[in-house]
């Protein structure tokens, strides 16, 4: 009698403690976009049947080993969803990491594209057309790769603009065309990057509008009205690498 309550005791204890873990993964994994749900209801579903089996079976006076088997399941079912969630991540982490050095290895090769670039147009004195600027435009933005756990290379691209621009081969007034309009690049840059969201606008693009409005954007054209408001208006720094204007 003693030896069976011993075990229906420790029956109940290993299901609690599985039914208590199964319910603090689940609380814990409310926000995952991985559903999680149909595998904890099952696992509890196992947890319930096996602690009635072990119960059971000790009322049947079973072989211990038999008994321990079926406690050792209950354990091993409760934990089961932590377990191939641990493996998940581990695998999608190790996917992300191939991902990731993939994405570097291209920017890189594309870095070395555009210095050497730059220096053959600098060398020549041959301009930028309004596309080409507008392209160098866009890498220059894109070369924080922090957002992806990858470093920072704008120290290594921002200078690229910088130096197109003071040696007078990117021309902030040259034309690109969108959807059949044309615009000159930096209020093509402006209406694409900052007009539509100034309560949240990347530090990052604001300086590229600084310099391109430092080196010879023309102000006073009609289509740059909007940016020149904008100009006037306070700016407030806002965490994470963006400001507002007020």
């Amino acid at each position: 009698m003693k030896r069976s309550a011993l075990i229906i005791a420790l029956a109940l204890l290993a299901a609690a403690l599985s039914m208590v873990n199964l319910i603090d993964f689940m609380m814990s994994h409310l926000l995952d976009p991985i559903d999680h749900g149909n595998m904890i209801f099952s696992s509890a579903i196992a947890v319930l049947c096996l602690v009635v089996l072990g119960i059971w079976l000790t009322l049947r006076s079973a072989a211990n080993a038999i008994v321990a088997i079926v406690i050792a399941a209950m354990v091993l079912v409760g934990f089961l969803p932590r377990a191939v969630d641990a493996v998940q991540r581990w695998h999608q982490a190790d996917r992300e990491r191939i991902e990731g050095a993939r994405i570097q290895e291209a920017f890189l090769a594309e870095l070395a594209a555009q210095q050497k670039d730059v220096d053959a147009r600098v060398a020549r004195h041959r301009a930028f057309s309004g596309p080409e600027a507008a392209d160098l435009i866009a890498f220059v933005q894109s070369s924080d790769l922090s957002w992806r756990s990858l470093p920072d290379y704008s120290d290594s691209a921002f200078p690229l603009l910088e130096r197109s621009l003071t040696a007078k081969i990117l021309d902030p007034n040259s034309q690109i065309v969108r959807n059949g309009q044309s615009a000159p690049v930096f209020v093509d840059f402006y209406n694409r990057n900052i007009r539509p969201s100034r309560t949240a606008i990347r530090a990052r693009d604001w300086k590229i509008l600084e310099l391109l409005i430092a080196n010879g954007a023309n102000l006073s054209i009609a289509e740059a009205q909007a940016l020149s408001a904008d100009l006037a208006r306070k700016r407030i720094a806002e965490p994470k690498g963006f400001l507002r204007l007020e």
